[in-house]
């Protein structure tokens, strides 16, 4: 997570600690997303050599960034590794992902019986896996 390096750069603009014009924000912003950009790259690509691995299917809120989509297409390339990801119009949010698990279960729910729930377990062996991991005697 980039949550501390966020928390961070806003701060850094909107307690007027620094006043910047309108250039230096746009550099700032550019700078930021080349950083995270390249920490992600050099992570994907580091994972796909140390596990040889052939493929790499890459989905969620961070794709809709087509500069990040970009750079892992071209390291993905070099590596002769495929490269699977949803179009950024489905790559906002990780819905996708959990439909498509909830579309496996053996018994769905029916969607106007779903009760929100942030921490909602995808299947009852992540549940009890959970449980199990929580209530450990140590």
């Amino acid at each position: 997570s980039f949550s501390g390096l966020k928390t961070a750069v806003l701060r850094l603009t909107k307690e007027g600690t620094f006043k910047f014009t309108e250039m230096e924000t746009r550099d700032l912003a550019a700078a930021f997303q080349a950083a995270v950009i390249a920490v992600i790259v050099a992570k994907t690509v580091k994972a796909l050599r140390v596990n040889n691995l052939k493929t790499l299917v890459a989905g969620g809120g961070v794709l809709a960034n087509e500069v990040l989509r970009a750079a892992l297409a071209v390291e993905c390339q070099k590596l002769g590794v495929e490269f699977f990801s949803p179009p950024s119009s489905l790559s906002t949010d990780n819905a996708a992902g959990i439909a498509l698990s909830a579309f496996f279960l053996p018994n769905p729910t029916p969607w106007l019986a779903v009760k929100a729930e942030a921490n909602l377990p995808l299947a009852v062996r992540d549940s009890v896996r959970y449980s199990r991991v929580l209530h450990r005697d140590n």
